[in-house]
């Protein structure tokens, strides 16, 4: 008899649809991709479809985890993880969203003569 063994690629560890970031922080998001159950498959591949400029603080480890350090309003928008083995590809969105600083303590402190 012929052994036949059928892997389907999947997300162990699929990312978040979205992200809220925080300003000057660290942000990390796993994508991890799976051909057996209980066994990592770690090709992952990060992409920005929209217009994102490249940055050396946007890296990505050998699992598959991205990682933005000191996150700024310029890493807002659109990621995707996608896995592949042979022909077989999984992708994920995921939106990230850096906000702006909030200055309004700003306003209200001058406001009130401190």
């Amino acid at each position: 008899g012929t052994n036949i063994v059928v892997t389907q690629l999947q997300f162990v560890q699929r990312p978040p649809s979205t992200v809220n970031a925080a300003l000057s922080q660290t942000t990390v998001i796993n994508c991890t991709g799976s051909l057996a159950p209980g066994v990592p498959y770690t090709n992952a591949h990060w992409s920005t479809p929209q217009c994102i400029k490249s940055s050396s603080r946007r890296n990505v480890l050998s699992n598959g985890t991205l990682i933005i350090t000191n996150a700024t309003i310029a890493d807002s928008g659109l990621y995707q993880c996608s896995t592949s083995f042979g022909r077989e590809k999984v992708t994920a969105n995921v939106a990230i969203s850096v906000p702006r600083a909030d200055t309004s303590w700003m306003l209200t402190s001058d406001r009130w003569g401190g």
